[in-house]
């Protein structure tokens, strides 16, 4: 929401009509939330050059995305099984871990947040270029959104 509200208030200062100022609200929310769940992801799945340890929210018990999404496809044993682990404060940090993701992995839990991240991206470029603004106008918010999720399109 911070990304929205800045992004909204820029768009009202700079004199941007109302639709738009919604439009780039929606395209700042939907950016927001592939952020989020890219961070999501890399928590679990990324590298430790990134600066974060790898795990943090599983150690935590996180309630993420990709915990979320795994309760949601999962059957019951596996459910039981996954909040047992999240529950468990003595189990080696290493071990917890690989247990989790090897849960996610069965479940295709990276391959499904991967597509969601995919989508909310998508969708916050299609209300750019639903803009009255010219697209070159745009086109600086497009590589910032690129940027912030590290990619290269």
């Amino acid at each position: 929401m911070l990304l929205a509200g800045a992004v909204s208030i820029g768009a009202m200062l700079g004199g941007a009509p109302d639709e738009d100022c919604r439009k780039l609200k929606r395209f700042a929310i939907e950016l927001g939330l592939a952020f989020q769940l890219q961070d999501d992801l890399l928590d679990s799945y990324g590298d430790q050059r990134l600066g974060k340890a790898i795990g943090g929210d599983i150690l935590e018990g996180k309630k993420t995305f990709l915990t979320v999404t795994a309760m949601s496809h999962a059957d019951e044993a596996t459910r039981e099984e996954l909040r047992d682990l999240l529950a468990d404060n003595r189990m080696a940090a290493e071990q917890k871990i690989a247990s989790v993701k090897a849960i996610y992995d069965r479940l295709d839990i990276p391959r499904l947040t991967q597509q969601q991240i995919e989508l909310r991206f998508e969708r916050a470029l299609g209300h750019l270029d639903t803009l009255s603004a010219d697209p070159q106008r745009t086109a600086r918010l497009r590589e910032f959104a690129a940027g912030l999720l590290g990619r290269n399109k």
